[in-house]
């Protein structure tokens, strides 16, 4: 009984508000790691401090093949010993 009210309340929960919540149509990151990339010169090395930077335009780089020949490194990687 416990568990079928359980799933009830998160039924009710999700159909009251999941349209409020979708985020399925924000494009924030692609537009960011797309605004990073195409205004480098071809065969760039493009230095990001932090994850936003680095992870918008690696996003954008892998998943939608956008500029492959720009090199990205996260400098706080370069800190760490290897």
């Amino acid at each position: 009984m416990g568990w079928a009210v359980a799933v009830a309340l998160i039924s009710a929960q999700l159909g009251a508000n999941f349209t409020l919540r979708d985020e399925s149509n924000n494009t924030a990151v692609r537009d960011a790691g797309n605004a990073l990339l195409n205004g480098l010169p071809r065969d760039s090395i493009l230095l990001v401090l932090g994850d936003l930077p680095g992870n918008a335009a690696r996003y954008v780089q892998w998943c939608d093949g956008v500029r492959p020949d720009v090199r990205i490194i996260d400098l706080e990687m370069a800190t760490s010993d290897w």
